[in-house]
């Protein structure tokens, strides 16, 4: 489904940094907005951000572009080139942030934090992860003509009232509060339509291993798998059609976690992250799923994980969940507020435009 409403033709740049999920995701989007008449440019660089060259790749990307947008690890580069450049930027979120109530639960062990305790945390590492980068990006602002800054890209783009997507479900999430029209959740942005290869299809009531899991993993779960007599099938969830597995074993990544939950299937998570241990909780109190952490992996602990899992309950759960995740209209709705961020700017980015082509009035 499309937006309906179609503006004039745009420079889009997007920046695609960060793992496979940030360029899926980036991919799907610019797809349909170049599909929607919009000049595109998808920038995946080879090198860190912090190599002088894939600097100088954002710059030239970046130039005469009406609007950027760029996944969480390019954020910092990005925001400062949508400054000094006066246009707006679209940030993408594959999962919640440090500074969103839902993940506080990740500092405290899957137990929700009191929110003055849970700000104090969530400060704390977004200064811990900012001030690292404080120099490097400061020197790329100067050679942008801007002035230094002391803020974390989440605090500028606050400031600045950029749009910041949340790509993922609050079906998943049902404990998300406070959002408004800067940061609209919109579910999992997936490519629904892209074909899978021939023959891609788990069936036969199997258990499914994400290859990103190891040998090992495959090799445990097999293990408890014959005690009880299923099969075992190993393969990329991305790349598979899942919906006749019984239940998927996965390292709990935003996008993996999302295929198994449209395929209607319990999700079992072992993380190796924070952030993968947050979806395994989240489908844990969804009932469609559980979580271990790899490094605790034991025989025992995986088939007290897994014999749940493939009972009628966590199934029928799964199964619901499907469809009403089927029924999010992602890629819709993102590509209608990407375009509506030129449309409709922000009060700083409309001063920036004037002093830019000297139409700001003087006082």
């Amino acid at each position: 489904m499309s937006p309906a409403r179609k503006p004039e033709a745009m420079r889009i740049t997007i920046f695609a940094v960060g793992d496979r999920d940030a360029l899926d995701v980036s991919a799907v989007l610019g797809t349909e907005l170049d599909r929607r008449g919009h000049n595109v440019i998808l920038v995946e660089p080879d090198t860190p951000t912090t190599d002088p060259s894939t600097l100088e790749l954002f710059v030239n990307a970046a130039a005469g572009a009406d609007l950027i947008v760029s996944a969480l690890h390019s954020q910092d580069e990005a925001s400062c080139l949508a400054e000094a450049a006066g246009v707006p930027m679209v940030a993408l979120h594959l999962e919640p942030g440090p500074d969103e109530s839902a993940f506080s639960r990740a500092h405290g062990g899957g137990t929700r934090l009191p929110r003055p305790l849970a700000r104090v945390l969530q400060n704390a590492e977004l200064h811990a992860q900012w001030a690292p980068d404080a120099p490097r990006i400061n020197a790329f602002r100067a050679r942008l003509g801007l002035s230094p800054t002391s803020r974390s890209a989440t605090d500028r783009m606050r400031r600045a009232g950029y749009v910041e997507i949340q790509a993922y479900s609050r079906l998943l999430v049902p404990s998300l509060v406070a959002w408004d029209e800067r940061r609209p959740l919109v579910g999992f942005v997936t490519d629904a339509e892209a074909p899978l290869p021939t023959g891609a299809w788990v069936g036969g009531d199997e258990i499914f291993v994400d290859v990103a899991l190891g040998h090992a993993v495959h090799d445990a779960v097999e293990r408890v798998a014959a005690r009880s007599g299923d099969r075992v099938v190993r393969g990329r969830a991305d790349h598979v059609r899942l919906d006749g597995a019984r239940m998927a074993v996965h390292a709990g990544t935003a996008a993996t976690t999302a295929a198994v939950a449209r395929a209607g299937i319990p999700s079992l998570v072992l993380s190796q992250s924070r952030a993968q241990a947050f979806w395994g909780r989240s489908v844990r109190d969804r009932g469609v799923g559980d979580w271990l952490d790899l490094a605790d992996l034991a025989d025992e602990t995986l088939e007290r994980a897994v014999r749940p899992l493939l009972s009628a309950g966590p199934r029928r759960r799964a199964a619901h969940l499907r469809t009403a995740l089927l029924g999010e209209t992602a890629v819709a709705d993102s590509v209608q507020i990407i375009e509506d961020a030129v449309s409709v700017p922000s009060s700083r980015h409309r001063r920036a435009r004037d002093l830019r082509t000297g139409a700001a009035t003087t006082r």
